[in-house]
């Protein structure tokens, strides 16, 4: 398979974003997230659609973090 240095398991993901691996689970099984390859029985995410996961998508339940007073 070649460098997985661009690819994170679905539990870095989790954790990057803050979730459950449960949660991503069903962000790929929606199509919110994609699965960039398989191997050694894991499920690797690029990087990449995660950032831009992460920039542009909030997932369900975890609201933007917001400047200002409290």
């Amino acid at each position: 398979m070649g460098d997985f240095e661009d690819h994170m398991t679905v539990r870095d993901v989790a954790v990057e974003l803050g979730i459950t691996k449960a949660r991503v689970d069903q962000l790929i099984k929606s199509g919110r997230l994609k699965v960039a390859a398989r191997a050694g029985g894991m499920r690797w995410l690029s990087r990449k659609a995660v950032a831009k996961f992460k920039r542009l998508d909030r997932p369900a339940g975890r609201p933007q973090k917001r400047g200002g007073k409290s």
